[in-house]
């Protein structure tokens, strides 16, 4: 059965289920983490500079004139934990994210939690998703700039942590298509709140310390 043909109360119902499961695997094994992409590699600073001489059918949304935007990137790894304070290695081969939110864009957005961004998220894959030259139109939209920097510190892991990244997070231009991205808008969006209601509840009302809550794995 196609994704098409379900009911509209299938959807939903499949993704409250979804969301139930994601929820308490967040709960037991990392509930100040991310849903996906817990395992972050850095966050760094940059510039998203709009190309001048795109094609008139690509002038929409951010790249509808030439301008730069300043930008946060995070690069990830999309393994989950195994368990609490406990992540894969590197060395394990995984699916990596490059997540890109753009400040300063104005007009309205699909979500109201961000009046100025704009996200865009990448993820690298094994296989090649054209199968010959002629289907794959390289278009190039914008030149992403990011300096050297230092950004393994406190206050930017900080920011790291509380910043949420989503494909939702967009101008109506560029607004994701499909059941699943439907499916992904109303998780993502329960997953940062479960996360950050979590971390707040810890800072305003402390609790004892818990071995099984707090401290880190040391075993291999």
């Amino acid at each position: 059965m196609s994704d098409l043909s379900l009911s509209l109360a299938t959807q939903s119902a499949e993704t409250d289920a979804i969301l139930a499961s994601v929820l308490e695997e967040q709960a037991q094994k990392g509930p100040d983490l991310r849903q996906t992409h817990p395992k972050s590699h850095g966050l760094v600073w940059g510039e998203f500079i709009v190309e001048d001489n795109i094609p008139e059918s690509w002038l929409v949304g951010v790249f509808a004139k030439k301008r730069s935007y300043p930008i946060w990137v995070r690069l990830s790894n999309a393994s989950a934990p195994e368990k609490r304070g406990k992540f894969k290695s590197d060395l394990e081969p995984d699916i990596h994210g490059l997540a890109i939110k753009l400040l300063e864009v104005e007009g309205e957005k699909v979500l109201d939690d961000e009046k100025y961004t704009q996200d865009f998220i990448f993820l690298s894959h094994p296989v090649f998703i054209t199968r010959t030259l002629q289907q794959f139109a390289f278009i190039k939209l914008a030149t992403v700039k990011i300096p050297a920097q230092k950004f393994d510190f406190e206050e930017r892991n900080r920011l790291n942590e509380g910043l949420s990244f989503s494909p939702w997070h967009t101008l109506p231009e560029h607004e994701p298509l499909g059941v699943i991205n439907l499916a992904r808008k109303k998780i993502y969006l329960e997953a940062v709140k479960f996360r950050h209601q979590y971390t707040e509840q810890r800072l305003r009302e402390p609790q004892p310390y818990s071995q099984i809550l707090d401290e880190p794995d040391t075993n291999s």
